[in-house]
C-alpha cells in the first residue's frame, strides 16, 4: 500500500473533531488500510480520539470494539491512552472494552497504567468510587482467570502516589463487589 495515500487518509481522517465521524469512515476501508492508519497513530492521536469524550462516550467505545475485531494489539495501545485521571474511566457503550478487560489477559504496560490509574483516584467523589469498583472487577477477573495476584501486588506496590497505601488500595479492589455485567461471572 502507498504510504502517501494512508497519510492523506489518515490526514483526512484525523481532521473530524468527533471519534464518530472518525470511525464511520475507517470502518468503511477495507480492513488493511484501517489498521495502517491506526498503527500510524501518534500518541496524541490515540489521546485525542479516546479522551475527547464530551458527549462521545458510546461511540469512543464502538471505535474500542471495531480496534478489538481488526487489531488487538491497537485496542490495547488505545484502551491504555483511555485510562486518563482527567478524562476517568471510559463509560460508554454496552462497556464491551471492559468486559474484555475481564476476560482477555492484559498486557502487562496496560495492567500496570490501570493500576497506576487506580491509585490516583481521588476516591472523595461518587464517580471515582464508580471507577474504582469497575476497576476492582477487572482486577479481581485477572486474579482469578490468570493467576496475578503476585504480578499486581509486586507492581502496584512500585507505585508512590502522596502516601497511598497501595496495599490498601489493593484489598479494596479485591474487596470489591463487581455489580456490572461486565464482571467475572
Amino acid at each position: 500500500m502507498d504510504q502517501d495515500y494512508i497519510e492523506e487518509k489518515k490526514e483526512k481522517f484525523m481532521a473530524y473533531e468527533w471519534t464518530e465521524d472518525f470511525h464511520n469512515d475507517l470502518s468503511e476501508l477495507p480492513e488493511e488500510e484501517a489498521i495502517q492508519i491506526i498503527d500510524s497513530m501518534t500518541d496524541e492521536d490515540i489521546d485525542f480520539r479516546v479522551n475527547a469524550r464530551l458527549h462521545q462516550e458510546d461511540y469512543i467505545a464502538d471505535y474500542l470494539m471495531f480496534l478489538w475485531e481488526i487489531n488487538p494489539d491497537a485496542f490495547w495501545k488505545q484502551i491504555k491512552a483511555t485510562f486518563d485521571n482527567n478524562a476517568g474511566l471510559l463509560w460508554g457503550g454496552d462497556m464491551l472494552h471492559l468486559r474484555i478487560m475481564c476476560k482477555e489477559l492484559i498486557p502487562d504496560d496496560v495492567l500496570l497504567k490501570l493500576l497506576d490509574f487506580v491509585v490516583h483516584l481521588d476516591l472523595s467523589n461518587k464517580l471515582a468510587i464508580e471507577n474504582f469498583n469497575a476497576i476492582g472487577c477487572i482486577i479481581k477477573a485477572q486474579i482469578n482467570r490468570y493467576d496475578r495476584f503476585q504480578w499486581i501486588s509486586e507492581n502496584i506496590q512500585k507505585i508512590k502516589f502522596n502516601n497511598v497505601d497501595t496495599s490498601k488500595v489493593l484489598r479494596k479492589l479485591i474487596d470489591c463487589k463487581c455489580k456490572y455485567m461486565f464482571g467475572d461471572d
